[in-house]
């Protein structure tokens, strides 16, 4: 061993170098991440008034509820005359000019200058807007006068107390489309939730080929008086977008003057956020003072008693999981809806108290305090600590070679230097696809080296078939130790790869998960394949002493004897019902979990049930496939290897690459989700995951001595 490390001195020095500045990049990254640890509700009007109609309380009865169970804000989109049309029924009619030419005698219910406006493009999509309610009307001129673009030709008409507004688009939106345009907020509305004492937060909702300059400045004057903490709108782009080339900066002032913070929809797979042309101009050049908000989609709504819960349990672990695990800081609170419906709500205030108390006692568990959310500091750890970073990857790929291959010091010194040179030249050139590059590298080196030093070592040690099952199970847990620590080092070293804040809010995503889990896979492949099968029968690969070697593996095999050949051939372990059936059991296992991606949609429902009592138990639930699946491995493939058994170290070794030593760094490329938080999820993952194996090595041991001692019952006679 001290002969190795002196080999390897330059390596592993360049190593540590890379550790170091791994260290440096993630302390701040976790300094910046504690003092964002607070979340926030916010409750969707539109959804909360439809609950209230269906339940046996009014509106304001439900805004007090809300408010005494904590929740200090609530978001009110603004509205447009389509919508005034359904509520306001028979107030207010919107028709296209196709249904309003259908219809017998349109004509003459209309004044003369109506009818001529109708009749005067031949446009089936122009829309009218009848009103016989004068204050509405008034609203819904003054709403299109401020808002509309040149592309908008509007005529209005008050007469004996009714009101028409007819609207016909030049450009690429029809008359009908610009009905859909947002024109404010409904006063009265918006002063009841006021008088409630929540803090507004207005919405708008930005219609494509409508959202002009004069929108955005008129949505941006009127949420202006309600100093709003966060910009929540919606649409494909942002305000003002599609003829301003100076809505990025005109935003940036509004955020600025109030105080605002803007947010980041999660999309419905959980991953990334909504596209909103403008926006990834918009939060660098706002120095990131953004964060990343989580709505309530229906297949949340949905899941009320759900997993064997009696009530909203299932949606609250969602809710949990958006703000701790995706960084989701604001959480949009629709209602819960009855399952498998998208209309009918839960009404019981019971079960609303269970879901907010829930999530605030989840979270203060975790440290977080409930709260208006501001955003993280900018982070941007620098080139120099990254190409460090890269250098000490760089090491470790070599290092994997020389464990691998007996390779000179000088070729060491030259490949250490080549790849440091790339690693640095890279970064000047194409800083953004390195950070990419180098998150991969690391993320495969480390664990790649540690499935080959697995090999190695326990290759020369040998078989032992009279060790007892405790010393081999001590084996197994050093090299456990010392596999997590080298995939630790890779999981820290990808993750420092990618710190920026745009990939913390996910505006950037990482990319080649699929290609890190393969190739530690096919590294294992070939040195299990090279270590014990070409250098049993050839020696060393490019070994100065290969015929020593292969003269100690002769007599190694020599003392063994006939004893051991007898006692397990690869006839015996076939035939075996019981290695038979483990093998069976582990084959699924692992099929299952290295097919399957880990989203819930994906998941079954006893594992998710099996999570949840996780997550009840443990601070942060542990990655299931780490402990049921890929530490047990790691001890079993030590095992196997002393029990000198075939097939079956290479069935546990690839097992262990994938389920434990690429899963450790996987879990540290979720880039949104806290860096303790994945501390914690790999530590308590790791330990259970001992402790299952200990349990599997005694029960395998069991059978293998209950099957070798039958046989040579049967030798012996």
């Amino acid at each position: 061993m001290k002969k190795w490390f002196k080999n390897n001195i330059v390596l592993l020095a360049l190593m540590l170098v890379g550790v170091i500045a791994v260290a440096v990049i993630i302390v701040g990254r976790c300094v910046a991440e504690t003092e964002g640890r607070s979340y926030d509700i916010v409750l969707d009007y539109a959804d909360l008034e439809k609950m209230a109609d269906q339940s046996d309380e009014d509106i304001d009865y439900w805004l007090s509820f809300f408010h005494d169970a904590g929740i200090t804000k609530v978001a009110l989109h603004e509205i447009n005359a389509r919508k005034l049309a359904d509520r306001m029924d028979g107030k207010v009619y919107l028709s296209s000019t196709s249904d309003l030419m259908s219809r017998y005698g349109w004509e003459t219910a209309l004044p003369d200058q109506v009818a001529e406006w109708v009749l005067s493009t031949g446009d089936k999509r122009d829309a009218l807007i009848i009103f016989n309610d004068s204050d509405l009307y008034r609203f819904v001129k003054e709403g299109f006068e401020t808002r509309k673009s040149e592309d908008l030709v509007m005529n209005s008409l008050l007469e004996d107390g009714t009101g028409y507004i007819w609207l016909h688009g030049e450009g690429k939106a029809d008359g009908m489309t610009w009905a859909t345009l947002p024109i404010g907020l409904e006063d009265a509305v918006a002063d009841n939730i006021v008088s409630h004492g929540f803090v507004l937060i207005p919405r708008t909702v930005v219609v494509k080929n409508t959202n002009s300059k004069a929108f955005g400045d008129a949505v941006m004057a009127e949420f202006r008086k309600y100093e709003s903490p966060y910009l929540l709108d919606g649409g494909l782009s942002i305000l003002g977008f599609e003829d301003n080339p100076e809505a990025v900066d005109s935003l940036i002032r509004y955020l600025e003057e109030t105080g605002g913070t803007y947010c980041l929809i999660e999309r419905t797979l959980q991953s990334k956020n909504l596209e909103v042309k403008g926006m990834e101009e918009l939060v660098p050049k706002s120095g990131y003072n953004a964060v990343r908000a989580f709505t309530m989609w229906t297949y949340i709504q949905n899941s009320f008693a759900k997993y064997n819960y009696s009530g909203p349990e299932e949606i609250v672990n969602a809710l949990y999981h958006a703000v701790a695990e995706r960084n989701c800081r604001i959480v949009y609170l629709k209602m819960i809806l009855e399952p498998e419906s998208e209309t009918d709500y839960i009404t019981d205030p019971v079960h609303y108290d269970t879901l907010i108390g829930g999530l605030n006692s989840h979270m203060s568990s975790l440290g977080y305090t409930y709260g208006t959310v501001k955003p993280i500091e900018p982070y941007e750890p620098s080139i120099f600590l990254r190409i460090l970073v890269g250098i000490g990857a760089v090491a470790a790929a070599v290092l994997l070679l020389s464990v691998l291959f007996t390779i000179p010091f000088g070729w060491k010194i030259a490949l250490c230097a080549a790849g440091s040179v790339a690693v640095a030249a890279a970064f000047f050139i194409a800083p953004n696809t390195s950070k990419l590059v180098l998150s991969n590298g690391a993320g495969i080196a480390y664990p790649s080296l540690a499935a080959v030093l697995l090999c190695r070592f326990f290759s020369e040690k040998g078989a032992d078939l009279k060790e007892k099952v405790w010393p081999t199970i001590l084996r197994g847990v050093l090299a456990s130790l010392v596999a997590m620590g080298l995939c630790f080092i890779g999981a820290l070293s990808s993750a420092a790869a990618l710190s920026d804040t745009g990939f913390l809010l996910e505006m950037d995503i990482y990319r080649g998960v699929k290609f890190m889990q393969l190739v530690p896979l096919a590294l294992f492949v070939i040195a299990y394949l090279i270590i014990f099968y070409w250098e049993k029968k050839y020696g060393r690969v490019c070994g100065e002493n290969r015929d020593i070697r292969r003269e100690e593996r002769k007599s190694v095999r020599a003392k063994l004897g006939d004893t051991m050949t007898r006692t397990v051939s690869i006839r015996d372990v076939v035939v075996t019902i019981g290695i038979v059936l483990l093998l069976a059991i582990l084959g699924g296992v692992g099929v299952y979990y290295i097919q399957r991606t880990g989203n819930t949609q994906n998941v079954s429902t006893f594992e998710l049930i099996f999570r949840n009592f996780l997550e009840k138990v443990l601070v942060v639930r542990p990655r299931t496939k780490e402990l049921l699946f890929g530490w047990p491995c790691v001890l079993l493939f030590v095992w196997s290897v002393r029990r000198r058994l075939p097939v079956l170290p290479f069935v546990f070794g690839a097992c262990a690459v994938v389920g434990a030593f690429v899963s450790v760094v996987n879990t540290f490329l979720h880039i949104r989700t806290p860096i303790v938080l994945s501390m914690v999820r790999i530590t308590s993952g790791y330990a259970i995951g001992l402790a299952i194996g200990v349990v599997f090595v005694l029960v395998a041991d069991l059978i293998y001595r209950q099957i070798t001692k039958r046989r040579a019952r049967k030798i012996n006679g």
